[in-house]
């Protein structure tokens, strides 16, 4: 009988619930929780890492002083290059980042093959710190060392067209830089176009003009081969070329015509009016879209004609030169885009002093679209009503581009109908273009 109830006790002890280690697994988790939200306390209030002062000779003095783990330490310093750009990633302060310029040569000088540390040095540098300067040199070091890929040069020709002012000087760095890395053994099949328009930056339209017809002529007769793509993308890029040639002859007569008459002509016709002996060179695409394809139903090879077809292709002309962009768009080939004087000329930078009246168009489609959305972001959210400036509805440093046809923008809010849905599109318009 013991016997029975000692069993019968030890089988009702088996059913019974393990609680003690429920409770260890319930305690260990409310102590993680705990010390998860102490130490999230704890970090709120510390100061984020920010760097250290390096100089630029730091790096050669920590080679020695690694006991022969330099990269090991390389390592460790491009971390903490990261966590401190993270600690500052965001701020206006951009001196902030000066703390970090030096840290990246210290980095490259221990692991001169680097090359992340290279390009996310330039960004900090440059983009975030506001020293393209700085950026270049750590760049010009890289690629000194990296002399087996393309992207160092690259990302120096880009800064220096992209990034830095316009100046001749800039460009003709950017062409050295692009020329580097389209002879680097990694150079993508692309290098050579960029390289091609910074040539026109630089004003060397006529080398440019002649190796895209022969990027053209060579795709198309390799065609079959798989290229077909690439015709395309060269004869666009051929008339890009063209009417950027023509405009930078056009603004350099007009730079002549204001020197002479002591004012901005109002037309490229006056152009021509005031200098009987002014005519520009130019590149008729048409005539070579019918020599290519007479020669691709031929069954002829381009590429040896290349001269003979550049040569006649090559003219002068008196006649007010046209967009010839327009060749890209089917439904508008045939037509005349001319071009005009531009109203917001600057004596630093004569890209924009001749425009294509595409492009005046789309500066003045894009200005009323921004205007007029700042407006009824004003109307909606001010009970369907306008401030008597149109400015005050401006974003802080916002200010539209003066009226590119040589007008005003006219603004007149008591066009607004509080009982529309809808802001009438004609409170900001153009006195030159009010249909737009």
């Amino acid at each position: 009988m013991t016997s029975l109830s000692s069993s019968a006790s030890v089988r009702e002890r088996r059913r019974r619930p393990a609680v003690w280690p429920v409770a260890v697994i319930v305690f260990a988790v409310l102590f993680c929780i705990h010390f998860q939200y102490q130490r999230k306390k704890e970090i709120k209030y510390q100061r984020p890492y920010e760097g250290v002062n390096y100089s630029t000779k730091d790096g050669k003095r920590l080679i020695p002083l690694s006991l022969g783990y330099r990269l090991i330490l390389a390592d460790f310093l491009w971390l903490r290059s990261i966590q401190a750009f993270g600690s500052m990633h965001g701020s206006d302060d951009r001196s902030k980042y000066q703390s970090l310029f030096n840290l990246f040569f210290v980095i490259t000088d221990l692991d001169p093959w680097f090359l992340e540390a290279y390009k996310f040095g330039s960004l900090v540098m440059g983009d975030e710190g506001g020293d393209q300067e700085k950026s270049l040199d750590l760049l010009t070091r890289g690629m000194i060392k990296r002399a087996d890929s393309y992207r160092l040069p690259y990302e120096a020709a880009y800064c220096l067209i992209n990034s830095m002012a316009p100046t001749e000087r800039n460009r003709k760095r950017a062409l050295f830089f692009a020329s580097i890395a389209a002879k680097r053994p990694d150079a993508q099949s692309w290098i050579p176009r960029f390289k091609q328009d910074i040539l026109n930056k630089v004003g060397r339209f006529e080398i440019s003009l002649r190796q895209t017809l022969q990027g053209l002529l060579e795709s198309k007769d390799e065609q079959d081969a798989g290229k077909d793509y690439l015709v395309s993308i060269y004869r666009r890029r051929l008339l890009i070329s063209v009417h950027q040639w023509q405009q930078s002859q056009l603004a350099e007569e007009a730079l002549s015509f204001r020197k002479r008459n002591g004012y901005n002509p109002k037309s490229v016709v006056e152009l021509f009016e005031d200098n009987p002996d002014f005519q520009y060179l130019t590149l008729d695409v048409a005539f070579i879209d019918a020599i290519v394809e007479m020669y691709s139903e031929q069954g002829q090879p381009l590429l040896p004609e290349l001269e003979n077809i550049l040569a006649s292709a090559l003219k002068a002309s008196r006649i007010p030169p046209t967009d010839p962009r327009v060749l890209d768009d089917e439904n508008r080939k045939d037509m005349q885009v001319f071009y005009l004087m531009s109203q917001r000329w600057s004596p630093y930078n004569k890209d924009n002093y001749v425009q294509s009246a595409d492009d005046v168009l789309a500066e003045a489609e894009h200005t009323l679209f921004q205007v007029r959305t700042f407006l009824e972001t004003h109307w909606d959210q001010h009970g369907k009503t306008l401030p008597q400036r149109y400015e005050d509805a401006m974003p802080d440093g916002f200010m539209p581009f003066r009226e590119p046809y040589g007008g005003e923008w006219i603004y007149d809010p008591s066009l607004a109908d509080p009982k529309s849905e809808t802001l009438n599109k004609n409170v900001f318009r153009s006195s030159e273009h009010p249909e737009l």
